[in-house]
């Protein structure tokens, strides 16, 4: 349990909790409704920005889907990676992961040490399956269904001004 290392807790009543790189840094960051369902039952939303930074890479990919749906929902996706030690394969699924706390459709993934991706299949509910080699970590793809070439994307990475609200600092 984390929590209290983490400065997230709260006391308050809260509906739902959502996981996305939200700021475009390549990490997973928190966003919480809080309050309740009420009138005057409510409280600030909070948002807890991932201020750590290491040498692990990632890669994050918005599918857009043509044949099948355009959110892409319920295409899965296998990454193949390779270290020095050994092969090991990372599945995924294109899904908003509930319905309170839903979060982003874009397939976020912590990848660890390894350099390049050696495969990633995408298997679309309503086409033939697609297949990439080699693709470069710590970067933003997007990839229309059908298309032979999978795209880099050009994300603004965003920076956060605390509010005068925030109560707990997080070095």
């Amino acid at each position: 349990d984390v929590t209290t290392a983490t400065g997230v807790g709260h006391l308050q009543k809260g509906h739902a909790v959502s996981f996305s790189d939200i700021d475009n840094d390549g990490d997973q960051d928190i966003l919480m409704s809080m309050g309740g369902a009420y009138q005057g039952d409510i409280f600030q939303n909070a948002f807890f920005e991932n201020p750590y930074q290491d040498e692990n890479h990632w890669i994050s990919i918005k599918l857009i889907g043509r044949q099948s749906n355009r959110s892409a929902i319920g295409t899965r996706l296998v990454f193949t990676l390779e270290d020095d030690v050994e092969e090991r394969k990372i599945y995924r699924e294109v899904t908003s992961g509930g319905s309170f706390g839903a979060s982003t459709l874009r397939v976020e993934v912590g990848l660890g040490k390894v350099e390049v991706i050696k495969k990633l299949e995408i298997y679309w509910p309503n086409s033939e399956a697609q297949t990439f080699t080699q693709l470069v970590p710590n970067a933003f793809y997007t990839l229309h269904e059908g298309d032979t070439d999978i795209h880099l994307a050009k994300l603004k990475m965003l920076h956060f001004k605390p509010s005068s609200h925030d109560l707990i600092s997080v070095p």
